[in-house]
């Protein structure tokens, strides 16, 4: 399905729903196969020989997006709607298979957040989907509860940075992801420990087996991770069971 076309039954649903109102959105016109409608609006992408087939997918992914954007900023609410622009994986080789990578590129995404009273910024810090929900939370205010793993992105800006991958198509191998390094953790063979030689301009990464301490940490926090969210899944305590009365 086009992106236009979902943002087309998304307005649909704005319009007739009540507030307050959350609402997820998953566009897949940057996929393969790279087809989207041509018409007047969009010609301008279907007819630059400059750009690939994929490349113009790309870029009517964005402007179907920036059109639904200037359709909402006409509406009273949009001054009191929190938005969340982010992907699910980010742009790999046509070669690879993103079920079967663990190569960082997979993982490296934006996260957009456009909120209420919210002063532009850019952060650049290890995160996660889970940080997501603990960000947005006391965007909107008043009492809440909430059982995500993740950081206030916004706030905590004391505490360690870290992220937990793991590839969709295995199950034997994960990683984790510091300001600093990068750990393989595999289930069946040997951890591989890299360093990055500077995160903040490139994702370039070089083998550190020598950081035993380094190694001995990550492996640590990660194997918790994993082992406690398999404990709270299997054990049914993911969720909560009963909302506490006022």
């Amino acid at each position: 399905v086009a992106d236009e076309y979902v943002y087309d039954t998304a307005k649909s649903i704005i319009q007739k729903s009540r507030q307050p109102l959350f609402l997820t959105l998953l566009t897949v016109s940057n996929h393969q196969p790279y087809l989207f409608p041509v018409h007047e609006k969009v010609d301008h992408i279907y007819n630059n020989d400059d750009l690939t087939q994929k490349e113009k997918a790309f870029q009517y992914s964005d402007w179907a997006l920036g059109d639904f954007f200037s359709w909402y900023k006409s509406r009273e609410d949009f001054t009191n709607t929190i938005f969340i622009v982010t992907g699910d994986h980010g742009f790999f080789d046509d070669n690879s298979n993103k079920d079967l990578s663990i190569n960082l590129d997979l993982y490296h995404i934006p996260c957009l957040i456009i909120a209420p009273e919210l002063k532009p910024a850019v952060i650049n810090k290890i995160a996660s989907h889970i940080d997501i929900i603990p960000t947005i939370l006391p965007l909107i205010g008043g009492k809440f509860i909430h059982q995500s793993w993740g950081q206030n992105l916004l706030q905590d800006k004391d505490r360690d940075n870290f992220a937990v991958i793991s590839p969709s198509g295995i199950n034997h191998i994960s990683g984790i992801i510091t300001d600093s390094h990068f750990l393989v953790y595999d289930f069946q063979t040997t951890n591989i420990l890299y360093k990055f030689l500077n995160i903040n301009s490139s994702l370039h990464i070089v083998r550190d087996s020598n950081n035993k301490l380094k190694k001995i940490e990550l492996e640590t926090l990660i194997g918790s991770f994993l082992k406690l969210s398999a404990y709270t899944l299997n054990s049914f305590k993911s969720g909560i069971p009963q909302f506490p009365e006022s």
